[in-house]
């Protein structure tokens, strides 16, 4: 700040950057949170505090003419270290159409972005338990409404992500034979960027914020209170076809037959996190998307990273997190109909994925997904809600269903009604209630195309049957274990003792076979880790890491403090919401089984009997869309896993210490 020193040689400030830039991680690493607070933010000081001088400089360094932006002069050795005024012209703000001669102006910037996010990485060193009481200055300055050019650097930050073009020439490998500088700012400040958007500053004393900006609401993040009010359709345009295209290239550079020939970006977890908040904090936003959008160009990339990930264990924080933008998008009824059309690409994935509709894609992933579950049913309980809370909201809009998807959704039905599902949470039995409120959804809003869905539910009619006779069914079971008669009636004493009896019986054995399942799954985890320590570096192993992190407990083979019971049995499946189904077999299986009598069986036929029996007059259109809610519990799970991501993603850098920063698996 001192105008003394604006004749500074840019490799002084660069080296003074980087200084700091290396000692601050030592700084959280070594010293308690008093130490630090006194060092960076003493009260007595005020503005004039060293991390509060430190914030405005690297801010003016970051809009300085031949430094940070383009200059009038050619020469960027002899920059104009004279920061500018207050009121910035949107001409100001970093954007990487410019022609720059040279890779410099990237160098500088990078400097400047990486000890920006090493000095707001104070969270990464506070323990979980303090981590929400515990106010993070850094950050707290950085969105704090009253630092100058903080908005600018904002605006800055989603042009260079947005704006960047990872194909380039179009010439494979061109990345590769000429260095990109502008792929590693890109990568920074999409981390930068989540980590403002992401941070919910704790609140202060109300004389102290009044003292401090008086004219601001409650929030005080200025960031997302900026980019809340964001409403340019052109402003729009740039940030989801920017975000389509760079996400595009997680599957187009495995869709080659060069490997490695075409970009890959790698801050796709960043970049969804950026989705997530603004389509959170911006309604217009996601207004605009529903509408103006095409939906396709977004949605292909979420469903192969999701694809790749269901069968890794420690990916689940990338399908958890791609499931709620999945959910946040759903809640658009626009958004849930655009899921018809069928996905124009073809994805380098186990199944077939072009001219399928994505409604069909996204069934074969829930059922994938649950069906090659190496976790317990317990542990993943949230993401499974999650995910059947996406089909319930996509159900009223389904025009049409394959033969294929049909046949999963009634196999899933099946998985989800088993002992081993439902006894292994209370919670489970939600489940069930959602796949009945998806099927009742699709054939109140009954097409052409759903017959192959009413085919399949007659077929496999006795599913539904087992499930409202599971009562029963432990009864006879319990009393041919005690060789009583089957047919000799009990009192309902009797009978309630015989059925508990009966479901702790199964109970016990599946809690013995899930521990079983959790042995193996762990001794297969080892022998891969060992293989992959002997044939990867270890830069490979932690990117094979990266989505590591997650809030939920370690080895959840079923809720032990919960045991079910007859009366538990009895009190759901009396609400299940099952007249509309049972209405179906009584309206359809009749003529069905009059077609039969008289004719060989002709799988066209039928469903041509049913398609021409309308039922959605019978019950009326019902429209009720599940939304998700903010919790504390969502956010600091996000928080946890963003800086897993930048933990990961800045190892090779050696930013954080290894000893200090400690991760775990989710498993």
């Amino acid at each position: 700040n001192n105008k003394n020193n604006n004749n500074l040689p840019i490799e002084a400030i660069l080296n003074m950057i980087r200084t700091f830039t290396r000692i601050t991680p030592f700084i959280y690493e070594t010293y308690n949170i008093a130490f630090i607070y006194t060092l960076f933010w003493s009260d007595s000081n005020g503005e004039n505090s060293l991390g509060s001088r430190l914030v405005n400089v690297l801010l003016n360094l970051s809009f300085i003419p031949g430094f940070s932006i383009v200059s009038k002069h050619k020469e960027l050795d002899s920059p104009e270290l004279e920061p500018l005024s207050e009121g910035l012209e949107p001409s100001i703000v970093w954007n990487v159409m410019e022609k720059v001669e040279n890779s410099k102006m990237n160098t500088y910037r990078l400097e400047l972005l990486r000890c920006l996010l090493v000095c707001g990485s104070q969270t990464l060193y506070t323990q979980s338990e303090y981590s929400k009481v515990t106010r993070n200055e850094f950050l707290e300055k950085l969105i704090h409404p009253n630092t100058p050019h903080n908005i600018t650097l904002c605006y800055s930050l989603i042009n260079v992500i947005f704006t960047y073009d990872p194909i380039g020439w179009g010439i494979p490998y061109s990345s590769s034979v000429v260095g990109d500088s502008t792929l590693s700012v890109v990568n920074t400040s999409a981390q930068l960027l989540a980590l403002l958007l992401d941070y919910n500053p704790i609140p202060l004393n109300k004389e102290k914020r009044q003292r401090e900006c008086p004219d601001f609401s409650n929030n005080l993040n200025s960031i997302q209170e900026a980019l809340s009010t964001l409403s340019e359709p052109s402003a729009f345009v740039t940030i989801f076809d920017g975000l389509s295209e760079l996400l595009s290239t997680v599957y187009q550079s495995q869709n080659t037959w060069m490997p490695k020939s075409q970009t890959h970006v790698h801050c796709y977890q960043e970049l969804l996190i950026i989705f997530l908040k603004l389509i959170e904090i911006n309604q217009d936003f996601l207004k605009f998307i529903a509408i103006q959008s095409n939906i396709h160009d977004l949605l292909i990339p979420i469903f192969y990273l999701m694809f790749t990930s269901y069968e890794n264990s420690s990916r689940t924080g990338l399908i958890y997190l791609s499931s709620f933008i999945i959910f946040y998008l759903t809640c658009e009824n626009n958004i849930s109909i655009q899921f018809n059309q069928k996905c124009q690409v073809s994805l380098p994935i186990k199944i077939q994925t072009k001219n399928i509709i994505l409604t069909d894609l996204y069934i074969s992933l829930l059922t994938d997904t649950i069906k090659n579950d190496s976790c317990s049913y317990y542990s993943r309980y949230a993401l499974y809600e999650n995910l059947f809370k996406i089909l319930v909201n996509l159900s009223f809009n389904i025009e049409s269903i394959s033969m294929n998807s049909a046949e999963k959704l009634i196999n899933l039905f099946e998985e989800t009604t088993t002992f081993e599902f439902l006894f292994s949470s209370p919670s489970n039995k939600n489940i069930v209630f959602l796949l009945f409120d998806s099927l009742n959804k699709i054939l109140r809003n009954q097409k052409f195309g759903d017959s192959p869905l009413i085919y399949f539910l007659i077929k496999k009619k006795n599913i539904f049957d087992r499930l409202l006779n599971l009562p029963e069914y432990f009864l006879d079971q319990a009393k041919i274990r005690q060789h009583l008669d089957v047919s000799k009636e009990l009192d309902n004493q009797s009978k309630a003792y015989l059925i508990d009896q009966e479901i702790s019986i199964e109970y016990e054995k599946i809690k013995k076979l899930r521990q079983k399942k959790s042995i193996s799954t762990q001794d297969s985890n080892q022998n891969d880790n060992e293989e992959n320590k002997e044939n990867s570096t270890q830069n490979e192993n932690l990117n094979n890491t990266t989505t590591t992190n997650s809030v939920s407990g370690k080895n959840n083979l079923i809720d032990q403090n919960w045991k079910p019971s007859i009366v538990w049995l009895e009190q759901w499946i009396k609400e299940l919401p099952i007249e509309t189904i049972q209405s179906i077999f009584t309206l359809l299986i009749p003529r069905v089984q009059k077609y039969l009598s008289k004719k060989k069986f002709d799988e066209q036929k039928i469903f041509e009997i049913l398609s021409k029996v309308s039922i959605s007059e019978t019950f009326g259109p019902k429209i009720q869309l599940y939304k998700p809610h903010p919790s504390q519990l969502n956010n600091h799970w996000l928080t946890t896993f963003l800086w897993a991501v930048i933990y990961l993603e800045n190892v090779s850098l050696a930013f954080f210490d290894n000893k200090t920063v400690q991760l775990f698996e989710f498993e």
